[in-house]
Formats: C-alpha cells, sequence, structure tokens
C-alpha cells in the first residue's frame, strides 16, 4: 500500500508547494527530494533525504511539484531515469496540457495520475481536514489507490476528466486569483469601517498575495477556460459601471 513507511516518494521540486507537501507526506512515506537550487539545508530540517534527479525519478512514485510553464522541460530531464511500472504525478493547477505533456515525454510502462489540490501553504494553515484535492486519470488503473490515499490524510477526493477539472477551476480558483490580483492592484487594504463583506474581500487579497505571479500567469494562460470567464466578469462590470454612470446625480426633493 502507498501508505506504508516502507513506499518511496521521490519529489521532484522544493519550493513552496513542495516543502508544504513533503511537511505533510513524510509522516506517511519516505520522501527522497530533489530541486535544481541547493535546498539540502530545508530537506534536512524536515529529516529528509535529499538526493539526486536521478535518484528521485527512479522511486516507485513520483512526484512533480514545479511551476506549470517549467513542467515540459522537467519532463524531459525526468523521462529517462523512470522506473518501469512507476506511478508519476503532477500537482499542476491546470490539467489538460499538463496531462497531454505527460503522456507525450514519459514511457508508456509509466502510469500517470494528474493531481491538484484546491488549497495551498496559506489556505491549509489548521490542517487538511476536509479540504479537495481533484485527481485527473491519465494511464494506468492506480488512481483509486491515490485516492485512497488521500481521503486517509483526511482530503476529500473529486476524480475529474482534465477538461471538466480546467472548466470549473477557471470559474472559481483562475477567477478569485484574478478577483484578488485586481484588489491587490487596487490597494484594498484594512480600515475602520470594515464591513464583514469588506474581510471577505481582504482575506482574498491576502491568500493571493503570497503566491507567485509565475502560478498565476499560468493558470490563465494554459487553461484553455480561463479567458472566457476573465471576460465574462470583465463585460459584467463593466455593464454595471456604465449604468450607474448613466444615472443621474440629482434627487427630486
Amino acid at each position: 500500500m502507498i501508505q506504508s513507511r516502507a513506499m518511496n516518494l521521490g519529489l521532484i521540486g522544493f519550493g513552496r508547494f513542495g516543502q508544504f507537501a513533503a511537511n505533510h507526506l513524510r509522516l506517511r512515506l519516505n520522501l527522497v527530494v530533489w530541486d535544481p537550487r541547493d535546498l539540502r539545508r530545508q530537506a534536512a530540517a524536515l529529516g529528509l533525504s535529499w538526493g539526486t534527479l536521478a535518484d528521485a525519478a527512479s522511486q516507485p512514485f513520483v512526484l512533480m511539484a514545479v511551476p506549470i510553464s517549467e513542467l515540459p522541460s522537467c519532463l524531459e530531464s525526468v523521462a529517462p531515469h523512470l522506473s518501469p511500472g512507476a506511478l508519476f504525478m503532477d500537482c499542476c493547477s491546470v490539467k489538460v496540457r499538463p496531462i497531454e505533456w505527460m503522456l507525450k515525454a514519459l514511457p508508456e510502462d509509466v502510469e500517470i495520475v494528474g493531481v491538484h489540490p484546491l488549497f495551498g501553504p496559506g489556505s491549509a494553515r489548521a490542517g487538511l481536514g476536509g479540504l479537495q484535492v481533484v485527481l485527473c486519470p491519465g494511464r494506468g488503473g492506480r488512481i483509486e489507490l491515490v485516492g485512497r490515499f488521500l481521503e486517509e490524510m483526511g482530503l476529500r477526493v473529486h476524480v475529474l476528466t482534465p477538461e471538466e477539472h480546467d472548466r470549473l477551476v477557471a470559474a472559481t480558483m483562475a477567477l478569485t486569483q484574478f478577483l484578488g490580483r485586481g484588489l491587490l492592484a487596487a490597494g484594498l487594504q484594512e480600515i475602520p469601517l470594515g464591513t464583514p463583506a469588506f474581510e471577505h474581500l481582504l482575506r482574498m487579497v491576502e491568500m493571493v498575495r503570497g503566491d507567485s505571479t509565475t502560478l498565476f500567469h499560468d493558470m490563465h494562460r494554459l487553461n484553455p477556460f480561463a479567458a472566457v470567464e476573465r471576460r465574462r466578469l470583465i463585460e459584467a462590470l463593466l455593464k454595471i459601471h456604465n449604468d450607474l454612470e448613466s444615472l443621474s446625480t440629482d434627487i427630486e426633493p
């Protein structure tokens, strides 16, 4: 079973999300970590083994935690080191393009599951219980195994096709990030007369503040449905704005 302490998982990418994931996965798996940057001190602080790219990629389970736009080049580097029958997973916030890239770049005897945690270090400060994760089938039959493992961690698991995932995420996560970035750029900040609804907006800003610009750009330009959702929102706001502008400012006594 994947939850056995004897089972090894190679974690490729040890940035903000990789370190967050490792902190939870290390309680159930033996991790072999690699990143192009020398982050072995951060790995040692979590009690993790730091290896080479080949060390991490040759494990029976491999999780890629790199920016979406870097995935194609990383797959080329990883593919020669994968073991026959390995289960390979990504954690990108879009799924159509990454699944296509993995199917094309990885050996046919490697199974593929797309994974997207609908949370990050900021939104999971109180723990993983009840948070949601999406699994997308790529190749092979062990998606149920991954789902059971994540459910044992307290997560709510949804299995969707890559297209279903990207369409739904465009209307939720991508749009939330778009709104949050807009409010951040507009200088939204706490004020003495803040209402409960205003506090929700502030929390949205704080959640996107810690996310990288690369993540924001990738989730929009690589999600085929994101632009439609952005335009729909902008057109609706412009209509409301124009309606307000057309109203007379004079009020009869």
